[in-house]
């Protein structure tokens, strides 16, 4: 019977032995598999930090290159209209100013042709009582004009637009004919809280309309000077086809 009880004890003791054993092992593989997990999220986090780095580093070279090949400027299409795209004369007042050659025309052919476009676009904003012809003479003209630029359009009953005034100034000689669009003004949501009128020499210059490293232009004033910008290139566009029709 003590052989028997012996043996039982034996046997009992290498069991918990085992178990013991067992649960030792799995202890170990537990925590090795939490560590091997940590390890893991860790090495992952450092991943997407190196990859965040190495995009912005190619994204800041990028932008020096593009810097680099336009003079410190950004690209199109906003480079246009950044430092030079609002000129003005002597006295500091913004004027738009392009000449045409003659090689067809006389200049009292040139001065007609002038003449006629500014009157269609009188006729087009008598509605206004401000577009009108101011002075003219034998190879001088001078008009005022006032007309809507549209900032956009996407529902005809709630348009963003301005009013622009400007004086329409010509000049003929023998074999050439100078047309300046300057002393410009705005009238922009004035039956509003927040309208204004606004004189081009202080909203749509390089000190009011750019950021200050030139790099980029303001939103509110940067909206008005890029619009202005492109209806004086339309303008001596519409000017030079009329010259050409007529050839």
């Amino acid at each position: 019977m003590k052989k028997i009880l012996c043996l039982i004890v034996i046997l009992l003791g290498g069991f918990i032995t085992a178990q013991a054993q067992m649960n030792t092992d799995n202890s170990y593989l537990r925590k090795n598999y939490a560590q091997s997990k940590t390890a893991k999220k860790a090495a992952e986090r450092k991943a997407r930090r190196q990859a965040l780095k190495q995009a912005k580093k190619a994204k800041a070279l990028e932008e020096d290159s593009i810097k680099k090949q336009n003079n410190g400027t950004i690209s199109l299409p906003d480079s246009i209209y950044l430092v030079g795209a609002v000129p003005t004369n002597e006295n500091g007042v913004v004027c738009f100013s392009h000449t045409y050659q003659n090689q067809t025309h006389t200049p009292q052919q040139m001065y007609q042709i002038l003449k006629d476009f500014v009157n269609r676009k009188i006729e087009k904003t008598k509605h206004l009582d401000i577009s009108r012809i101011l002075s003219e003479s034998n190879d001088t003209l001078v008009a005022t004009i006032c007309e809507p630029i549209y900032f956009s359009n996407k529902r005809k009953w709630q348009a963003d637009s301005t009013l622009i005034k400007y004086q329409y100034f010509v000049t003929t000689q023998p074999d050439s004919a100078t047309v300046k669009f300057q002393y410009i003004s705005y009238s922009y949501e004035t039956d509003g809280d927040y309208g204004f009128n606004y004189k081009a020499e202080e909203w749509i210059t390089d000190e009011y309309a750019l950021s200050k490293d030139k790099l980029s232009m303001l939103r509110l004033p940067g909206k008005f000077r890029r619009h202005t910008v492109d209806h004086m290139k339309q303008l001596f566009k519409e000017i030079e086809d009329e010259l050409k029709q007529t050839e």
